[in-house]
């Protein structure tokens, strides 16, 4: 519930005042002082700076780490396309070129995450919600269907190439989390484990330590392999040492369903779903309802982003994402109240 405050504070403000074009510069202030920082990072590395957890290829602004620093991204990128319909904004040359440059930086820092959760999470939303609004009659149901699957299947393929950064490692350790989330489910399905709970029970009753071990093993053949190293028996025991090790170390399944389904047992997994689904739903018929109102838009998008990428990563369980995403909910729901939208698409 602390979590969700932003929600009633923003909403409260969006009903007293037009605070679009505020929130729009703020999306810009942030976006440039993130995307310079990004900036700054990369020219330190290029120069041989180490930092923990950073690299050339996926970097973090203020050191955060990649996957959370695309989730922020995700929470004020789509707020700054969609306020590119605004003609007021477009009527002003110099705000409107600080837009344009605000998202160019906003993107690239995207790509320098080196987040496909992130990247897929805003194009699929995007696409969502622009078929939401263009195709709002029965005959564009079909369409929808059609190109938002393949869109899924296609994003999906093409992200794994050109996303910086080295993925397959990581994917297989999420597939073993989610294996291990589901063992944990199995156990306590109607209640879980509790939220509190959670880290010692994986830790300690469900992460498999020769899957692990084996896991680490099979890396370490295919790096010798590429790099054409000699095996060395106490490099594969240290790197079977180190898988162990951060093992210990996880606080999430790095997927939110499962995250709630094995905390939560299932009445918080289902309570999740429904969370989900009612804010789709009502923010879908509101905007059939108002379809110029690009701040309404905005906040599905940001909903959706956030939503899709916490397949892969934290997603609301993380206390600024979660309060991020509630802000702009309340901002675009306050929209969606009081029609001050006087802008179409």
């Amino acid at each position: 519930m602390y979590w969700f405050l932003p929600l009633f504070l923003m909403f409260y403000l969006g009903r007293q005042a037009d605070v679009k074009y505020a929130a729009v510069s703020g999306a810009i202030l942030s976006l440039f002082v993130s995307s310079l920082n990004m900036v700054y990072l990369g020219y330190l590395l290029l120069h041989g700076q180490k930092f923990a957890g950073i690299t050339l290829s996926r970097m973090g602004a203020f050191l955060r780490q990649p996957n959370i620093h695309a989730f922020l991204l995700l929470g004020v990128l789509p707020l700054l396309f969609c306020a590119f319909r605004d003609k007021t904004i477009r009527s002003n040359r110099l705000f409107f070129a600080l837009q344009i440059m605000a998202a160019v930086l906003g993107l690239w820092s995207l790509w320098k995450t080196g987040s496909r959760g992130g990247m897929f999470g805003f194009c699929t939303g995007g696409l969502f919600v622009f078929l939401a609004v263009y195709f709002r009659e029965k005959i564009g149901r079909v369409v929808f269907a059609f190109v938002l699957t393949g869109t899924i299947l296609f994003s999906g393929y093409l992200f794994f190439g050109i996303t910086p950064g080295n993925h397959g490692y990581d994917d297989t350790i999420r597939l073993r989390m989610l294996s291990f989330s589901y063992d944990m489910w199995k156990d306590h399905k109607l209640l879980g484990v509790g939220l509190a709970n959670w880290h010692a029970e994986y830790v300690g009753k469900y992460v498999k330590e020769d899957v692990v071990r084996k896991a680490a093993m099979e890396y370490y053949m295919a790096r010798i392999k590429k790099t054409n190293e000699k095996f060395s028996a106490k490099n594969a025991a240290n790197m079977q040492k180190a898988a162990l090790k951060a093992w210990s170390r996880v606080y999430m399944p790095h997927n939110v369903p499962a995250w709630f389904f094995s905390a939560t047992g299932s009445i918080g997994g289902i309570g999740y779903v429904i969370f989900v689904l009612f804010y789709l739903y009502m923010l879908l018929q509101k905007l059939r309802e108002q379809p110029g109102n690009w701040m309404l838009a905005a906040g599905l998008w940001i909903f959706l982003a956030i939503n899709i990428h916490g397949l892969l990563d934290a997603g609301i369980t993380d206390k600024g994402i979660a309060r991020l995403l509630y802000l702009m909910l309340g901002l675009g729901l306050s929209y969606a109240c009081v029609d001050k939208a006087t802008e179409r698409f």
